[in-house]
């Protein structure tokens, strides 16, 4: 295993070849993550509002799930793998703060999952909703996908190795 990438809340980072990608304390974002084992190209999008940022807003406009997730396409197409090519996976969309009144979380997993959707994009594996955050780690070189929820043991989620 290579050098580990962290991937902070409103970034979108692009691997190759042997590095780790790494999301910590995942709450109501939504972590979608795409890779490809046979070409060793890898994206994580940490996203933390749903929909496409609004024309007049002037910060960083990936923190929005639209804008994040094209960003992230564009990325590891640049760097040969097209979307056909990538396992896609999501984690997070917890309620972390148990507000009974608080939707963010749902709309963020409904907004990634729509966005997906319209790209004809699969979703092979889901680690989302709740009230535990989580963290993801992916290690490109084995084409392995794990996470924690809360303080738990590392759970697959995805294992290259396997037959799905």
């Amino acid at each position: 295993m290579g050098s580990i990438i962290d991937v902070d809340t409103g970034e979108v980072r692009v691997i190759s070849g042997e590095l780790s990608l790494r999301a910590m304390a995942i709450g109501s974002c939504i972590v979608v993550i795409a890779f490809s084992y046979e070409k060793l190209v890898a994206a994580m999008a940490h996203i933390l509002l749903p929909g496409k940022a609004p024309s007049y807003y002037k910060g960083s406009k990936i923190i929005y799930a639209h804008d994040a997730i094209e960003e992230m396409f564009n990325k590891t197409a640049a760097r040969g793998a097209m979307a056909d090519d990538l396992v896609v996976c999501l984690v997070g969309g917890a309620n972390v703060l148990l507000q009974k009144d608080d939707d963010i979380a749902k709309e963020n997993i409904i907004s990634v999952e729509q966005i997906l959707k319209k790209r004809r994009i699969e979703v092979r594996k889901r680690a989302l909703g709740g009230v535990l955050r989580r963290s993801v780690f992916l290690d490109l070189a084995k084409g392995r996908l794990e996470y924690t929820e809360g303080g738990s043991e590392t759970h697959m989620l995805w294992d290259s190795g396997m037959s799905y």
